[in-house]
């Protein structure tokens, strides 16, 4: 059977998630190949790059998108503060003109925003296509989380979300269009990791009638294991006799991942016990006084992942919107509990006082108290147990043998 995973990046959280199904799959003995719009420094094999990342093709094709079709995609300006991201359901690429995506028995579709024109896509595949939602976007008139809105189920008139900004219609347009797209196709499944975005899914107009399926992520966990935590913390030059937290985003720009709260919360928290890891693209200059921390930047090896995680003692995730992160797998599957916001598909990766721990509120005082009561009973958590649940919950085969199924149920 020959399957193509179509993902606008090979890098960030989505992109992993697809990845690692896609190197299941190889692993498994079926013929998978990855098409990503742009290509980064990473070596995936059978992957195919539509557009080379920093390439002559690349500046061509995003001028044309951001400058020629300005009108038709989303204002730049007077978005609302929940907003994470909203985009067009347009596209000038034609990833479905490929020859492997001609030759696929089955085209799996991910996080393909700026890649995937809806209405040029449905209209000229026709083979089965499987759809594995990573956000909510999908489904919605551009958002990717619709915060407490729930317009998806009706038309999106009137977004919160860029009702401030001038041009407020492009929701109903966008959802109008993904609409008349999706028209008359039958040959579409949609597939939610959480059942939190399984269910809300199953709600929205456009996807209500497609079948469903929850299957979640997995990870290779002969590389997410518990390792010496000393050799590790040695390693990583973290500060004996401190607490070790870990933050992990892929840039902390990103501000729904919620980095501004973590450093709000750590000024109430005794500086003298704890040191701060942080992972990802575009730290900023820290405002906590006499707090020691370790900057690594982006860092895409697993193995070293694996290591920061067995440094750790606390990992932190105060996401505002998230659905299955990759780095809660992660983590646990390494021994190290997390500390987070009850949101999303979060609140079915973490068993509080097992795992992990929520913060009472979604606030900077409930991530305060969070670490503090860790902080005040640090050995309450059994690395082990945490690891040996994780191992047995997120190991890859088994997911990818969940997909096996669907795929050839499609092909029948």
């Amino acid at each position: 059977m020959k399957i193509v995973h179509l993902s606008t990046n090979d890098i960030g959280g989505a992109a992993q998630a697809a990845k690692r199904l896609h190197a299941g799959l190889i692993q498994a003995g079926e013929h998978s190949t990855f098409i990503s719009k742009y290509t980064h420094h990473e070596k995936i094999q059978n992957h195919i790059s539509y557009v080379g990342h920093h390439s002559l093709k690349h500046f061509l094709e995003f001028g044309l998108e951001h400058y020629i079709l300005t009108k038709r995609f989303p204002p730049r300006h007077g978005y609302s503060k929940d907003t994470v991201l909203f985009t067009s359901p347009h596209s000038l690429f034609h990833p479905e003109t490929l020859q492997s995506v001609l030759e696929a028995d089955i085209v799996h579709l991910h996080w393909t925003s700026h890649f995937l024109d809806y209405q040029t896509f449905f209209k000229r595949i026709d083979k089965p296509v499987v759809w594995t939602l990573h956000d909510m976007y999908p489904f919605t008139g551009g958002c990717h989380y619709s915060g407490d809105c729930m317009q998806f189920v009706r038309d999106c008139k009137e977004c919160p979300q860029i009702k401030q900004t001038a041009q407020p219609q492009l929701a109903v347009q966008y959802f109008e269009y993904k609409r008349k797209a999706l028209t008359g196709i039958n040959n579409l499944s949609i597939v939610a990791p959480s059942q939190w975005l399984f269910n809300l899914s199953r709600q929205s107009v456009l996807f209500k009638d497609r079948p469903h399926y929850h299957v979640g992520y997995g990870l290779d966990t002969t590389v997410f294991k518990l390792l010496d935590k000393h050799q590790c913390r040695v390693k990583w030059k973290i500060p004996e006799g401190k607490i070790n937290l870990l933050f992990v985003a892929h840039s902390l720009k990103m501000l729904w991942k919620g980095f501004d709260i973590l450093i709000e919360a750590l000024k109430g928290v005794p500086k003298n016990r704890i040191h701060l890891t942080i992972i990802g693209k575009n730290i900023p200059d820290l405002s906590v006084k006499d707090l020691s921390t370790s900057a690594l930047g982006y860092i895409s090896v697993e193995y070293k992942m694996a290591e920061l995680y067995n440094a750790a003692d606390l990992y932190i995730t105060p996401s505002l919107r998230d659905n299955l992160p990759n780095t809660i797998m992660e983590s646990v599957s390494c021994g190290t509990p997390v500390l987070a916001f009850e949101i999303g598909g979060i609140r079915e990766m973490i068993q509080a006082g097992e795992n992990g721990l929520f913060a009472h509120t979604q606030t900077v005082q409930g991530i305060t108290d969070g670490i503090m009561r860790f902080l005040n009973h640090p050995t309450v958590f059994d690395s082990s147990a945490i690891h040996l649940k994780a191992r047995e919950k997120y190991d890859l085969s088994k997911y990818v043998s969940q997909y096996l199924e669907l795929y050839q149920s499609m092909v029948r």
